[in-house]
Formats: structure tokens, sequence, C-alpha cells
């Protein structure tokens, strides 16, 4: 938060990046050549960083991320915490009625306890996950109160790009061996018939 805060101050609170601008990278081309940003990008990349690993497949985690609804996610913890609730009220219900030492209500009473604790359980991990993601989005400049962007939207857009960027890697080794190759056979002489 102190980062944020500080680039706040620098930048007087003007933004100059969105994550999303990394959605429009393979769209802006330039005028002379016609290469896309991200063409641009990954040339650059690799020639400072020749040894880099592979983007897409070292941040996998954000395309599962990227396909799940975290509004879902909350919306069903709640359904399921509204409907433990009603299992209790109906177990109160139904020992007015039974003798206190069934069976079935014992299991059913400890079944609903397991739950209990689960679900409190899953509660402090969603939480605990919104916390992170709220720093997340403060380390990449992006206010999480004035800016927000689902989690779902955002790891969309970072998952999205590393497979451009993979792509665009990949053209740019095959670019750079075709030329490569083709060097090799100018300087090869030929041979002279006499």
């Amino acid at each position: 938060k102190q980062w944020y805060q500080r680039r706040v101050a620098i930048t007087a609170g003007s933004d100059g990046f969105d994550v999303n601008f990394l959605s429009k990278v393979a769209d802006i081309k330039d005028t002379v050549k016609k290469q896309t940003l991200i063409h641009h990008i990954a040339t650059m990349m690799n020639e400072k960083f020749p040894e880099q690993g592979d983007l897409h497949r070292e941040i996998g985690h954000t395309h599962r991320i990227g396909r799940v609804s975290f509004d879902e996610v909350i919306v069903t913890m709640d359904k399921m915490d509204e409907l433990c609730d009603k299992s209790w009220e109906d177990l109160r219900n139904i020992s007015k009625h039974t003798s206190s030492t069934n069976e079935v209500m014992k299991k059913q009473h400890a079944f609903l306890n397991s739950v209990s604790e689960r679900i409190n359980i899953l509660k402090v991990v969603i939480r605990r996950v919104k916390t992170r993601y709220n720093s997340l989005l403060l380390y990449f400049g992006i206010d999480p109160v004035k800016h927000f962007i689902p989690p779902d939207e955002f790891c969309r857009v970072i998952s999205e790009f590393a497979l451009e960027y993979r792509t665009a890697i990949e053209a740019v080794v095959l670019e750079q061996e075709k030329k490569r190759k083709m060097r090799k056979k100018k300087k090869v002489p030929t041979a002279t018939l006499r």
C-alpha cells in the first residue's frame, strides 16, 4: 500500500498504465513495417533475455482463475451458508419431536457441525483471497476502490496476453532462424567450374 501511495504522490494520481492495455497490444501496429506492438515487445525481450522462460506456462494458474467468476463463488458461498443455517433450524425443529438419543439425530448434528466449520474456513479463505487480490491490484498501480477489476477479468487479460506473447516469441525466434540460415547461405562460396 505504501508503494501505491508513493506512486500516486509522484504521478499526482494520473494513470499511466491500465491492465486492459495488454489486450490491445496485438492490435496496435507500427506505421513503417506494420508489425504489431507485441511483436516489437517480443523482439526486444528475446534480444535482451534470450534464455527467458515461457510466460504462458509459468502463469498457468491465471488461465484457470480466468474461467471462474469470483462473484459466482461468493454467491455460492452465501447460499451454502444460508442452507446450513436452514438445516440447523430444521434439525432443531425435528429434535423437539423426537428423542435426543436418536442415532440419526446425532449423526446429523455431527455432520452439520462439520459443514459449519468448513463453511467458516472457506469464508476466511475467501476474505484472505480478496485481501491478496486487492494487494495485487495495488502492486499494478490500480486503486481497488476506484477502479476495481474482477479477478476473472484481470486474469483473463493476463492469460490472453501471455498466450499472444508466447506466439510472438515463437514467431520472432523462427524469423531469426530464417535470417541466420540466409546469412549462412550467402557466406558459402559457390564452386567454380574450370
